[in-house]
């Protein structure tokens, strides 16, 4: 299992990026990744709120990955249906 400062190397670049989550399999918002006592958790915005989910599990990233009129498509979804906005 990784460590804490690997697992933000890894959020570093995709914060505040759409992602698919390993948990639900659904796009969601790449938030943070944080310690608590018992494990490390990705947080993640999703239709239904913030959700902590184990980093034994993961996420996709679609930033790089999608063509970039598909991402942008998808951030301007997001973004006009939540508060919190996706980049």
């Amino acid at each position: 299992m990784a460590n804490l400062i690997e697992l933000k190397k890894e959020l570093e670049s995709y914060k505040n990026t759409l992602v698919i989550s390993d948990f639900d399999n659904e796009v969601v918002r790449l938030v943070n990744v944080v310690d608590e006592e018992d494990d490390y958790y990705w947080v993640f915005d999703t239709e239904k709120g913030i959700i902590h989910a184990s980093c034994v599990g993961g996420w996709i990233a679609l930033k790089g990955v999608l063509p970039d009129k598909d991402y942008k498509r998808l951030v301007d979804f997001w973004n006009s249906n939540n508060l919190e906005k996706a980049v």
